[in-house]
């Protein structure tokens, strides 16, 4: 919920006052999964050597121990929401710690940063019931669609080829029961 919300202060009507928190930490879960999967991850966070850092890298990606939501339980101090943008601050010493016991082993890190900041943009739109949807501006799948819109957009894929093969869209409107614009 929007802070100015909260504390009952003028909130400018374009923006939102309130978001899904299961949309929230999907989308956070998705941007922390993605990083750590960065061979950069590492080297930034724990301030690590070149030797070091590739180890924990490939040790962290090969993996099925690291679960995102006990990160962002155990590792995560906030998250700042944005117009445009999530920032997942990240406390380095407890994701140091959660690491070492995890792995059960040491990491030699030296001088690492209190505070690490995942910068992750997004976009906000309304889903088939009005529900709001937070959608990764990042994201290379065109099949990334809710399931109402993959549905409709393969259904639409198979009325143009019935239709294109010679069934009227009437028909194809008989058959669905839906009316002959929904198909068109």
């Amino acid at each position: 919920m929007s802070q100015n919300v909260i504390q009952d202060i003028d909130h400018p009507e374009e923006i939102l006052n309130r978001l899904p928190a299961h949309e929230i930490e999907k989308h956070t879960s998705r941007a922390i999964e993605s990083k750590m999967a960065s061979s950069k991850f590492m080297p930034e966070t724990l301030n690590l050597d070149d030797s070091h850092s590739e180890t924990l890298s490939y040790i962290v990606n090969n993996t099925d121990k690291i679960e995102p939501n006990e990160i962002i339980k155990t590792c995560v101090n906030k998250i700042i929401i944005s117009i445009d943008k999530i920032d997942i601050v990240f406390s380095v010493p407890k994701l140091k710690s959660y690491l070492e016991d995890l792995l059960q082993m040491e990491i030699p890190a030296d001088d690492i940063q209190e505070m690490y900041i995942i910068e992750t943009s997004f976009k906000k739109q309304k889903s088939y019931k009005g529900a709001v949807v937070i959608k990764s501006d990042n994201t290379d799948d065109p099949l990334d669609l809710p399931p109402l819109q993959l549905k409709n957009l393969v259904r639409g894929v198979v009325w143009r080829d019935e239709h294109f093969h010679g069934l009227s869209m009437k028909a194809i409107a008989e058959r669905e029961g839906i009316s002959k614009a929904s198909v068109g």
